[in-house]
């Protein structure tokens, strides 16, 4: 697989479209994940790309053709090779840009129902935050933090116990750029956050706090370790459902700003 041309392809949309593309290059590196791949190429150029995400029995698609080579079938054609691996998933989402006037423009052809929005958002620093006098701490999830870690998800993001299991992965693989860390207050295990760090970018994913914890300032403290360890070294990301008012407005009154947005279509095969 050249990584290259995806890149270069994705810079070349971008740039056209003013928008951001949520391709998830880690999980299209990464070997231990399955992420199928479908390319379409005219005289050795990459203008057509789509990828298949899996999350357990949940799937996301986000694909994308070069400006030049757009209202010619490129993406339907790819789309369509692609469906037989779609039909093994339960619940399948096609992912589009916010701003994207091409995705949007393909998804009412296909009459695809929406689904929801998440908001990109990006830590700016005009917020400060106040330490808390409590032990919060952050430690590396191990395989003994497994069933936590898995029962949070189920618990915070309504996920099957199978989902979360596949979501979180294999504890003992530990990277220095994609770490999933526990939450704890004193000896107490609380919640769970994964950090992942690309090209100068930290993001934030699958932040979690039990529910009987949540409402004490715990999310809080754990956002301002986070900015004062990563603050200065890398652009710090999350992101977050845009009907999930309470994490936004603790992400807002941490700092964070609202950069881009992400929408979701339900997959219905019958409608296209």
């Amino acid at each position: 697989m050249n990584i290259h041309e995806i890149y270069q392809l994705q810079k070349i949309c971008e740039q056209h479209d003013d928008i951001i593309l949520k391709l998830n290059f880690d999980m299209i590196e990464n070997s231990q994940t399955e992420t199928p791949l479908y390319k379409h190429s005219i005289d050795g150029q990459l203008i057509g790309f789509v990828a298949l995400y899996p999350f357990g029995s949940k799937l996301e698609i986000c694909g994308m053709v070069h400006p030049n080579y757009r209202r010619k079938g490129i993406f339907s054609s790819l789309f369509t090779e692609a469906l037989p691996m779609i039909d093994h998933y339960q619940e399948v989402l096609i992912n589009i840009p916010g701003q994207s006037h091409t995705g949007t423009t393909v998804m009412s052809a296909w009459k695809q129902p929406y689904a929801y929005t998440e908001y990109q958002m990006v830590y700016e620093g005009d917020q400060p935050t106040k330490k808390e006098q409590r032990n919060i701490h952050l430690k590396i999830a191990e395989l003994a933090d497994s069933t936590f870690c898995n029962r949070i998800d189920q618990l915070c993001f309504n996920l099957s116990e199978e989902d979360a299991k596949a979501i979180n992965g294999d504890f003992n693989l530990h990277k220095q750029d994609n770490q999933l860390l526990v939450i704890c207050d004193g000896n107490q295990r609380v919640g769970k956050i994964r950090l992942q760090i690309r090209n100068h970018h930290l993001w934030i994913y699958g932040f979690a706090i039990h529910p009987d914890e949540q409402g004490k300032g715990l999310g809080s403290e754990v956002l301002r370790q986070i900015i004062e360890q990563y603050e200065g070294h890398y652009s710090i990301h999350l992101e977050v459902e845009v009907q999930n008012n309470r994490a936004l407005m603790l992400y807002k009154k941490c700092g964070f700003k609202e950069c881009g947005s992400q929408d979701y279509y339900h997959f219905n095969k019958n409608h296209r």
